[in-house]
């Protein structure tokens, strides 16, 4: 049963990343900059250091047994990073690479890293080219997005010292909740900015059982979502303590309800 759940979220989440790949082929944010997603073995062109070259980058990885990977990364044809990289207790599913810039304020390009767990936890390394060498700058092993699983950063970034990452965010396939939600690096760790994320709301949803429900997070203005009322989830708030979803109903009223970790009284409507 539990290797079925795995597979349904692996789906999903294929799919999702998907149609959010199609559609950033289409449009480009005026608040934001593309990622360049790098084929594994393929030279690319950039100005990595802000020094008016661009450099030559040619990235390999590949898996090594079921849980580490190695890391290889060409600057100008030299070898300038050579690793086995081990994230997870657990198999790697899934290992990307891009180069991106987290903050456009400053002179540097980033090559970013990422790998999928089948536990469906993150992995992320982010190095930076200063004085001819690779730093890395950002590091994060087995973070689990939101509380959720599965996440993946977003094809356009905001390049204001935030990354933007989609993933799963509560409940189970068919009932999942998907967003997206922002991180910073601190002390070269990468953190989650906020507990409240942002949730797509194509799907619609509804409860096995009623609920208490409140116009704020804190409480207040309390009423009752019955079961048989469809809503859309447009945030979730999580953290190692709680997790609440903040709903609207199809009559526009909106409220918080609480749940549980992965409790199956959501249900996709």
């Amino acid at each position: 049963m539990k290797i079925v759940k795995i597979w349904k979220r692996r789906m999903a989440m294929i799919l999702m990343f998907l149609c959010l790949f199609l559609m950033a082929g289409l449009t480009v944010s005026a608040a934001g900059s593309r990622v360049l997603w790098m084929r594994n073995g393929r030279t690319y062109r950039a100005d990595l250091d802000g020094n008016g070259k661009k450099e030559r980058i040619r990235l390999q990885y590949y898996t090594v047994g079921e849980n580490c990977f190695r890391m290889r990364i060409y600057i100008n044809d030299r070898l300038k990073l050579n690793t086995l990289v081990r994230d997870s207790l657990d198999c790697i599913w899934e290992v990307k690479a891009c180069l991106l810039d987290y903050n456009r304020r400053d002179r540097y390009k980033e090559i970013y890293f990422e790998n999928n767990a089948m536990s469906g936890s993150l992995s992320i390394h982010m190095y930076r080219y200063i004085g001819g060498r690779l730093k890395r700058v950002a590091y994060a092993a087995e973070m689990h997005p939101a509380g959720g699983d599965y996440g993946s950063l977003k094809s356009v970034q905001p390049g204001n010292g935030t990354l933007t990452f989609i993933g799963s965010l509560y409940g189970y396939a068919p009932a999942e909740v998907m967003g997206e939600y922002s991180a910073v690096i601190r002390g070269g760790r990468l953190r989650q900015k906020s507990y409240t994320c942002t949730a797509y709301q194509q799907q619609r949803y509804r409860l096995s059982v009623n609920k208490r429900a409140t116009r704020s997070l804190n409480g207040g203005g309390a009423f009752t979502v019955r079961a048989w009322q469809r809503f859309q989830v447009q945030k979730v708030y999580r953290t190692s303590r709680q997790c609440k979803l903040y709903i609207r109903l199809s009559n526009g009223r909106k409220g918080w309800i609480q749940m549980a970790n992965w409790e199956n009284t959501l249900q996709a409507a």
